[in-house]
């Protein structure tokens, strides 16, 4: 017997919210860079804070000068905006996975892991995971959309929203019209098509001019993070060693590439170093990526050298994406292999800009969201039973007038 839709909704919700209680002493702690961004919200009125500069994580303050006015103290203002954001994540990707016409358990488990995976971040900064909620918000209307402009005009709009609490979105922007453009010249979905996209393309436009979007990242705050992560590395590879990288990163870096400033400067000076720094981030990200979802509750993610540990809880998650994929291969419809395709371009414009931070700088828990939230949707596809695995979007194609021909 299938479970109704508004309970299925009601369980998950409760579910995340119960395991947010459990853990409300941990997450009443003021997080990363909340602290800073409390005070704002305390003291500023919401149109002085939409006037911060491009680079202030504007949508975020004001959200935390809504809870500011409603909830007394901070410590209840971080719990109640952690568990917000941990049911919002939850349902809103349920409600992405049923768009997908998958079936029940599979969507249900999915959303839990996703709500489950932010309340194990511990100190990692949670306006990353609320402009991940924003994208996530507009992701599901565009997966209803019919043709590509459409859809991805929605992702223009969404990417644009999230810029305004992550400033890394706005690198979304360009490969959303992109991708939208491509899909509409291989469609041929016409100029009605491309003129919804570019309506969404003048309304960035737009409020860039009268709100201003952090289209260009700020060449020293992307300096300042490079040699932050660097340091952050090179004192996991020379332990025991009295070093503070988030103060001393500045002579780390010297020490290391001298006067260069930015990656391909510092690839000059010391190709080796710089290579290892790229080279871990990368091994490092793809066992984190599924720890998001399973890991229990962590007080901090402790940097250390890549070694077995990393692997071994993962083996059973591997199988069983492995067993899946074979079981979802056999079964693979042109249907289903369509749905799968329009969900995860979609993830496009929000994991490529995450995944370069993540391979540049340090695979961070609030980096790797889009990423789990891709794959938890593929995964989520090869476990469904649904007939098919259909996919709720529907495909636009062109007129043929040989249709209409009579058969001779």
């Amino acid at each position: 017997m299938r479970i109704r839709e508004r309970t299925c909704y009601a369980l998950v919700g409760l579910a995340v919210l119960a395991i947010a209680f459990l853990v409300q002493d941990h997450l009443s702690v003021p997080q990363a860079d909340d602290p800073h961004f409390l005070a704002l919200a305390s003291a500023r009125p919401f149109d002085e804070i939409l006037r911060f500069g491009v680079n202030k994580e504007r949508l975020y303050i004001a959200w935390l000068r809504a809870l500011v006015l409603v909830l007394e103290g901070h410590a209840t203002v971080e719990f109640a905006n952690a568990a917000i954001l941990a049911v919002a994540s939850a349902l809103l990707f349920l409600n992405w996975l049923k768009r997908l016409r998958i079936s029940t358990l599979p969507a249900i488990g999915a959303a839990l892991l996703l709500g489950g995976g932010f309340l194990s971040l511990g100190v990692w900064p949670r306006n990353g995971m609320f402009g991940f909620v924003v994208y996530l918000a507009f992701a599901v209307p565009a997966l209803a959309q019919s043709t590509p402009g459409r859809r991805f005009g929605v992702i223009v709009l969404g990417c644009v929203a999230a810029s305004l609490a992550r400033p890394e979105y706005a690198l979304g922007l360009p490969i959303a019209v992109g991708l939208g453009l491509a899909m509409i010249a291989s469609r041929r979905s016409g100029w009605r098509d491309l003129g919804f996209l570019g309506a969404a393309v003048g309304l960035s436009a737009l409020t860039a001019v009268t709100v201003g979007l952090p289209f260009f990242s700020n060449a020293d705050r992307a300096q300042f993070a490079l040699s932050q992560h660097f340091a952050l590395n090179w004192t996991s590879w020379h332990e025991p060693i009295a070093v503070n990288p988030w103060i001393e990163h500045e002579r780390v870096w010297a020490e290391q590439f001298g006067g260069a400033t930015g990656l391909l400067s510092a690839l000059g000076n010391n190709p080796g170093a710089m290579a290892l720094h790229l080279a871990h981030n990368t091994v490092r990200a793809v066992p984190l990526v599924l720890l998001t979802s399973v890991s229990p509750v962590r007080t901090d993610l402790v940097p250390a050298p890549v070694d077995l540990a990393d692997w071994l809880p993962l083996l059973p998650i591997l199988l069983l994406v492995l067993w899946a994929a074979r079981r979802g291969a056999r079964a693979a419809s042109p249907e289903r292999l369509r749905g799968a395709y329009t969900a995860l371009s979609i993830w496009i414009p929000a994991i490529l800009p995450t995944l370069a931070e993540t391979v540049i700088l340090y695979p961070r828990y609030h980096y790797l969201f889009a990423m789990n939230a891709a794959w938890l949707t593929l995964l989520a596809l090869l476990l469904s039973r649904e007939s098919g695995g259909r996919c709720s979007p529907r495909i636009h194609r062109p007129s043929s007038s040989r249709a209409s021909e009579p058969v001779a």
